[in-house]
């Protein structure tokens, strides 16, 4: 029993004496990790808008297309409710601010919800 014991002591000394420099020789042999992404920022942003059109004929005008070759296509875009006015508003200001027709207020007029 004594030499069973004596063994397993062994074997645990042997594990720990070798984890050690391995733990040290995996920290010298890793690689630096790698450096931030720089983002570039934009010069401009264009923002294309073809109402009443499908997204087949507005992306096979060459026009379109070649604005759509140079940046992001966002396909799968639509409307939030009817007609397009709340929607433009929602484009630019993240919600309709509680405009639902296409009537321009009258000049001076507040809308509903503050920007």
């Amino acid at each position: 029993m004594t030499t069973h014991f004596n063994l397993l002591r062994h074997r645990r000394l042997r594990v720990r004496d070798l984890a050690l420099p391995a733990l040290a020789l995996g920290s010298l042999c890793a690689a630096p990790p790698p450096a931030a992404a720089v983002i570039p920022h934009h010069d401009h942003v264009v923002v294309v808008i073809m109402e009443n059109k499908s997204y087949d004929e507005a992306r096979t005008q060459p026009y379109t297309t070649s604005l759509m070759s140079q940046g992001a296509v966002l396909a799968q875009s639509y409307a939030l409710v009817h007609p397009s006015q709340p929607n433009y508003t929602a484009l630019w200001a993240g919600s309709t601010l509680g405009v639902t027709s296409d009537f321009c207020p009258a000049p001076g007029s507040p809308f509903r919800n503050r920007s």
